[in-house]
């Protein structure tokens, strides 16, 4: 367990000059005054079976990384921009993740990130009245968005915004 409780704490970081490459899995990140998992720079990196609640920044983000997995982990009332926030990352594989409750959208997709791969995730009740996120907002690239599940967020269930540029994209939801 890890409690990373203060101001400004996230649980668990790696940045540019860190090991690039790994593997964080089993962590049970709560309660803290940043982000719950961060990585800058990373490559290769897989973040497996986490379970990430309250923390006042994003439950998951990569910035800046390249080919990371992101494969059952849960994530519930993380701030930020979602529960889990790719940040100009590129090859993204989002599989099996539960991203519920969290303050604004479950899976963001930044305008700077291509080509991730996201099926099989779950997405409810993501956003509030006064911040009505979306399920799944894309804003990057490139990809797959394929067999997710989203229903019940404030926002749109699955978002594509203006700057975004998806095919084939499929699921379930009572919101699709």
């Amino acid at each position: 367990l890890i409690n990373s409780t203060g101001s400004g704490a996230d649980g668990i970081q790696i940045h540019n000059g860190s090991p690039t490459t790994g593997r964080i899995e089993s962590c049970a990140v709560t309660a803290g005054g940043g982000r719950g998992i961060y990585i800058e720079g990373g490559a290769g990196v897989a973040i497996v079976d986490n379970a990430i609640t309250n923390m006042f920044g994003e439950g998951i983000q990569l910035d800046g990384c390249d080919g990371c997995l992101l494969k059952e982990n849960t994530v519930t009332q993380a701030g930020g921009q979602g529960g889990i926030y790719l940040s100009f990352a590129q090859g993204t594989t989002l599989t099996r993740n539960v991203v519920v409750s969290n303050k604004l959208h479950g899976i963001h997709i930044g305008s700077g990130s291509r080509d991730a791969f996201v099926e099989g995730n779950v997405m409810r009740n993501n956003g509030s009245p006064a911040t009505p996120g979306d399920g799944l907002l894309v804003a990057g690239v490139g990809g797959t968005i394929v067999g997710n599940t989203m229903n019940g967020n404030l926002g749109i269930g699955l978002h594509f915004a203006a700057t975004s540029a998806y095919a084939g994209s499929a699921g379930t939801a009572g919101e699709l």
